[in-house]
């Protein structure tokens, strides 16, 4: 499976988060939901992805940003697109640094893993009230994490916020699959401009990266028509797998 550096980056940080989110959920089934536990287990995992990911095609980054300066020095338009989303990029930066009112955050996408966190194990909590404690939970274990460096909440936002910057990356690799490079930037541009996205970056719901888990599956199974290479299979499947247990309904 011969790929490109942006879709190894995309598989890496999409791999890094699944199997870090499950290994979370097994260490809470036996107890281990303590924040030096998870903050250790993510430094140990962050390490191998970067040794696996980024520093094998560290030359190859530097081809890939040379080719992108050289395409935007021959079309403006490519520039003006990118800049556009790094404007968006940005604003929605800046929204994130303001305390969480999201209505779902508050009720359960923080609360839960606080608990977690407070017991030291996931467990299913009785009464009507966090009834959500029985569905997916995939995401929620990303933001244990984050709370375990953060109780204000702040890294849970974030991590939700690079979600949407990887979900934009991800829809422009799964345009590229059918459109010339300037047609699938703005298609991407125009998706990562649109409102719901822009508030969704600024809060801890789920959404972005069941988004990003979603066209990741997607661009891994129309690859795979491309190149009936076996191993996208695969990979369309685990992503999936990631999707269901972040959000049956997403």
């Amino acid at each position: 499976m011969n790929l490109k550096i942006l879709p190894k980056i995309l598989i890496g940080w999409g791999l890094f988060w699944g199997i870090l989110g499950l290994v979370f959920y097994f260490l809470g089934l036996v107890g281990l939901y303590d924040a030096w536990v998870l903050i250790v287990v993510a430094i140990i995992f962050l390490s191998v992805f970067v040794a696996i990911f980024i520093r094998p095609p560290l030359a190859e980054m530097k081809i890939f940003f040379k080719k992108i300066t050289r395409d935007f020095k021959k079309d403006h338009l490519l520039m003006i697109l990118f800049l556009i989303f790094i404007l968006f990029a940005v604003t929605n930066f800046i929204i994130t640094l303001a305390p969480e009112t999201g209505f779902d955050a508050l009720w359960y996408h923080l609360t839960l893993p606080k608990i977690y966190l407070a017991a030291h194990k996931i467990q299913f909590i009785k009464g009507g009230l966090l009834y959500y404690s029985v569905m997916p939970r995939l995401v929620e274990m990303f933001y244990g994490l984050g709370l375990a460096i953060n109780p204000g909440g702040f890294l849970p936002k974030i991590i939700h916020y690079f979600f949407g910057i990887f979900w934009f990356l991800g829809t422009y690799l799964f345009a590229r699959l059918f459109l010339k490079p300037k047609t699938a930037l703005m298609t991407a541009v125009s998706l990562y401009g649109v409102f719901i996205v822009t508030w969704l970056s600024g809060t801890a719901y789920i959404d972005l990266a069941v988004a990003f888990f979603v066209v990741m599956t997607l661009w891994s199974l129309f690859k795979f028509f491309q190149t009936q290479d076996n191993r996208l299979l695969y990979l369309a499947a685990i992503f999936m797998g990631f999707n269901l247990a972040s959000k049956t309904y997403g």
